[in-house]
């Protein structure tokens, strides 16, 4: 079945029990189709101002819909999964896992962070030590 309007649950209801879907079927003004990203989803949902968008594939053939909710928990989901793993986080961890769970999650972070730090500083412990060290300070002016 092509998709050709949408019918708003409040039309049905408040309609005649004789008056046919055509008669209060509206136009769809944006879809997106299975293959669209959620940048495209989201755009759609901005400009066309809608709560939902119908997935139709290269015939019209409609496919399902996507919510604004569904979309914008997508999106958060994605978020924080990305951000838990910028800090170092896995995904399996959570706020309230244990400090063991956490520090053994972490460790390679912690060692590579404290390495860098080492190797640095006896980079810099050659060129001597207080302001006049060219590694480890810098004149602005």
């Amino acid at each position: 079945f092509r998709l050709s309007g949408r019918v708003l649950l409040e039309d049905v209801a408040l309609a005649a029990p004789e008056t046919k879907l055509e008669a209060i079927e509206r136009p769809v003004t944006a879809f997106v189709g299975p293959f669209d990203t959620q940048a495209d989803m989201s755009e759609a949902f901005e400009t066309k101002k809608v709560l939902d968008l119908p997935v139709v594939d290269h015939d019209g053939v409609f496919l399902g819909a996507v919510t604004h909710t569904e979309l914008a928990q997508t999106i958060h989901k994605d978020a924080t999964v990305n951000l838990q793993t910028m800090v170092g986080a896995g995904k399996e961890e959570r706020a309230l896992s244990s400090p063991w769970f956490t520090v053994r999650k972490r460790m390679p972070w912690l060692f590579g962070g404290v390495g860098c730090r080492s190797v640095r500083s006896n980079d810099c412990a050659g060129y001597g030590v207080g302001n006049s060290s060219p590694c480890c300070s810098r004149s602005i002016g």
